[in-house]
């Protein structure tokens, strides 16, 4: 299986034959499958991959993570961790702006008869976006003044949706290459997106109530900006015995702490 939150992706012949002798030795290691890693090509989606590559481990599964040669230059750290790093040519391996070609992630498991899965790490309402730009579904710039729809959406304004869909992003070719994507996602047989939104009040009020209720101790991380909808009798019953809210932690180490 393969997954990756990268389009344009050309490994020659010889990188694909490679990866996929590798991918199929038996190392000895009882294990449930194995699942190679394309991240984008850049040091900020690199690194979150390999923490999507932990949970990953942590069910038993093997990874190998597929990185160009300039990127894997350019790495400052170590990878500490039982994965297998493999490096590919992707025509521009001294950082030179050569392209590499057309072919995406997505139609090379097509070609090699693999599992694929498209992760993309924005939301789900930009993919969508993305995506019916890509189609031809919603025209840009979208209009400043008035509301616009997008299917399956609530009518959304200019100050909804991203930089470049909204024509202000100085290099207006990134949105074609942000909405290109898509072009070929229904050849994905799996489509993971990361969702997420602020709390209204009315929500920060039933995870208090949830916390407060609960039997566990709980440690809360609520913004600065957002402390202002904590109830104010729920900061009032909350003992440092039950549970701890503070404005920022380090999210990897409490959650890989036995605690948790």
């Amino acid at each position: 299986m393969w997954i990756s939150n990268v389009r344009y992706f050309a490994p020659t012949v010889q990188d694909q034959e490679k990866m996929m002798k590798e991918l199929d030795q038996e190392d000895g290691t009882k294990n449930e499958g194995h699942i190679l890693i394309v991240p984008y090509p850049s040091q900020g989606h690199i690194n979150p991959m390999l923490q999507f590559s932990k949970r990953i481990i942590s069910k038993g599964l093997k990874i190998t993570l597929a990185i160009i040669l300039h990127a894997s230059k350019t790495m400052g750290t170590k990878i500490d961790l039982p994965i297998a790093i493999e490096t590919i040519s992707v025509g521009f391996d001294d950082g030179g702006s050569k392209e590499a070609g057309g072919l995406s992630v997505l139609d090379v498991t097509k070609d090699l008869g693999v599992i694929g899965a498209a992760f993309f790490t924005q939301s789900c309402i930009v993919g969508a976006l993305y995506y019916s730009v890509q189609k031809g579904l919603v025209e840009t710039p979208v209009p400043a003044v008035q509301a616009f729809s997008v299917p399956g959406l609530s009518p959304l304004s200019v100050s909804d949706v991203p930089c470049f869909v909204a024509g202000v992003e100085p290099y207006p070719f990134l949105l074609d290459y942000l909405a290109n994507q898509f072009a070929n996602i229904h050849k994905a047989d799996w489509v993971l997106f990361s969702t997420f939104d602020k709390l209204d009040s009315e929500q920060m009020e039933e995870v208090a109530m949830a916390l407060s209720e609960c039997k566990h101790n709980f440690l809360w991380v609520v913004r600065a900006a957002e402390e202002c909808k904590i109830p104010s009798k729920f900061l009032e019953e909350i003992t440092p015995e039950k549970g701890l809210i503070i404005r920022w932690c380090p999210q990897l180490e409490v959650l890989s702490h036995p605690a948790v």
